[in-house]
């Protein structure tokens, strides 16, 4: 699919690798992922359930027997490529707050910023435009909580995911996930999944939506 090879990326020095682009790091992280799942199961040890975080949620729906090698492959490479599309045009911030605190603080910034994901019961990540999430960071600081910018290229589970919409929804439109044989668990709903809910639409929900890790 892609014309360049993942294990070449990840052997090459620091200063020529390029994993921390996004058409690359999210194929390294599935492929890692789906390395310890298989590593794991040559041991005899297999998950009861499956949760995965954002892009963790399409090793997640290997694991589960969702989906095949080859459909987990085609969502992590037409996704990282949509959502390259939209680097640069924001960024995220991770902060020590509880969601209803989070909530209260972003309220005059429902336009520009939004909880990306829900980490802990006290541990999220913001996302959206840079400029509120630096304000937001300041006043942070003043306060005492804690708060970092995420490295990251893309502002994922933004209003910046809106515009590769239509991107997604195409280039998935063939992917359709079969029931599961173990237990799976979305991070879109927050709810137990039967595995057929894997097609395109719900891979833009996975971007576009907030992380309910902690529900």
């Amino acid at each position: 699919l892609s014309g360049w090879s993942l294990l070449a990326e990840l052997r090459k020095e620091d200063s020529k690798s390029k994993v921390n682009d996004t058409v690359v790091v999210q194929p390294a992280v599935m492929a890692i992922q789906i390395a310890l799942v298989k590593l794991f199961e040559h041991y005899g040890i297999r998950p009861v359930g499956v949760v995965g975080h954002s892009i963790g949620e399409v090793a997640a729906g290997f694991a589960a027997g969702a989906l095949t090698l080859k459909q987990a492959v085609e969502v992590i490479y037409h996704r990282s490529q949509a959502q390259n599309q939209a680097s640069g045009q924001g960024g995220m911030l991770a902060v020590g707050l509880s969601l209803e605190d989070a909530r209260q603080l972003i309220e005059g910034y429902d336009s520009k910023v939004s909880i990306g994901a829900v980490n802990g019961p006290e541990m999220l990540t913001l996302s959206g435009d840079t400029e509120p999430l630096e304000q937001i960071a300041q006043l942070l600081e003043v306060r005492g909580v804690f708060n970092r910018p995420v490295r990251v290229q893309v502002a994922y589970h933004s209003h910046h995911m809106e515009s590769i919409k239509g991107v997604m929804l195409k280039s998935l439109a063939q992917v359709r996930g079969t029931k599961t044989t173990t237990l799976l668990y979305s991070t879109v709903t927050g709810k137990r999944a039967d595995g057929k809910h894997l097609n395109a639409d719900y891979w833009f929900q996975n971007a576009r939506q907030p992380v309910l890790f902690t529900t």
